[in-house]
C-alpha cells in the first residue's frame, strides 16, 4: 500500500491510467489471454511501468490537469473558488500556481488555441481536447446518481457513432465502464438536450432518470473529492 501527496498521486495514477488504457487496448499483452478486472490491470500496468515494459523514446510525461477558476488563481481564494486536480482533490492556490510555471497553460474556454473540438464523421475517438473539455464540464459519470470520477470514465457517443452519430462536443459525455456497457450491450438509451440535460430510458423505452447538468465549476454541484477510484491514496 501507497499514500502520496496529491501533486504526486495524480502524477504517478495517471501514468499507471495510460498504461492499464494500453493494455485494455491490446488483449495480447494479458497473460495467456486471462481476462483480468480492472484492479489486476491496474497492478500488471505498475509492474510494467517498474520493470521498462512501457518506456519508449517517445513517451511523455503523464498529463496532470488543474481545474481553477481566473479569480482564484491571480487573487488567491474566495467563496465559490475551485482548485482541484481533474480526480477532484483539492489542492492549494499557491501549489496550483507553482504548478504552471512548468506547465503548458490551456485555458478553459478550450478551442481558443485552434484545438478542434468537432470532429464530425472523420474520427471515431474523442480526441485530447475533447476529453479537456468534458472534464470541465463533468467531475463524474453522467449518468443519473453515478459518483465515478471522470478519469475513470469512457467518453460515450450519445446518438451512437455506429448509427450515424458525429464525434462532436455536443454529442459526447462520459460514462463509467458500468453504464457504458448498460447503454450498449444493455441497450438503455440516452438522450441530451442543449443545456446538457441526460434522460434515461430502459430497454423497454420506460423512463429511468433526468439529470439536469450542473457544471463542474459550479461550486453548488462539485461532489465530494472522496469519490469512486480516485483516492489520492491507492493499493498496488
Amino acid at each position: 500500500h501507497g499514500q502520496f501527496d496529491p501533486e504526486n498521486g495524480s502524477r504517478l495514477f495517471a501514468a499507471i491510467d495510460a498504461a492499464a488504457n494500453s493494455i485494455r487496448h491490446d488483449q495480447s499483452a494479458l497473460p495467456m489471454g486471462e481476462r483480468l478486472d480492472d484492479e489486476q490491470v491496474d497492478a500488471l500496468a505498475l509492474v510494467q511501468l517498474a520493470t521498462g515494459a512501457q518506456r519508449s523514446d517517445s513517451q511523455s510525461a503523464a498529463e496532470v490537469i488543474v481545474l481553477i477558476d481566473l479569480a482564484t488563481l491571480t487573487d488567491g481564494i474566495h467563496d465559490t473558488s475551485v482548485c482541484e486536480l481533474s480526480n477532484g482533490t483539492q489542492i492549494p492556490a499557491h501549489s496550483a500556481r507553482r504548478i504552471l510555471c512548468n506547465a503548458a497553460v490551456i485555458p478553459a474556454a478550450l478551442g481558443t488555441n485552434g484545438e478542434l473540438l468537432d470532429l464530425g464523421r472523420s474520427h471515431r475517438q474523442a480526441n485530447r481536447a475533447q476529453r479537456r473539455a468534458l472534464r470541465v464540464e463533468y467531475a463524474t459519470c453522467a449518468f443519473p446518481d453515478c459518483t465515478v470520477t471522470f478519469d475513470r470514465c469512457e467518453i460515450h457517443h450519445v446518438d451512437w457513432f455506429e448509427h450515424g452519430g458525429r464525434t462532436d462536443l455536443a454529442n459526447l459525455v462520459p460514462l463509467c465502464s458500468r453504464h457504458h456497457h448498460l447503454c450498449h450491450e444493455g441497450r438503455w438509451r440516452l438522450t441530451i438536450d442543449h443545456r446538457r440535460t441526460i434522460t434515461v430510458h430502459r430497454p423497454d423505452n420506460q423512463h429511468h432518470a433526468t439529470r439536469r447538468h450542473h457544471p463542474t465549476y459550479a461550486p453548488h454541484s462539485r461532489p465530494s473529492p472522496h469519490r469512486g477510484r480516485s483516492s489520492p491514496s491507492r493499493a498496488a
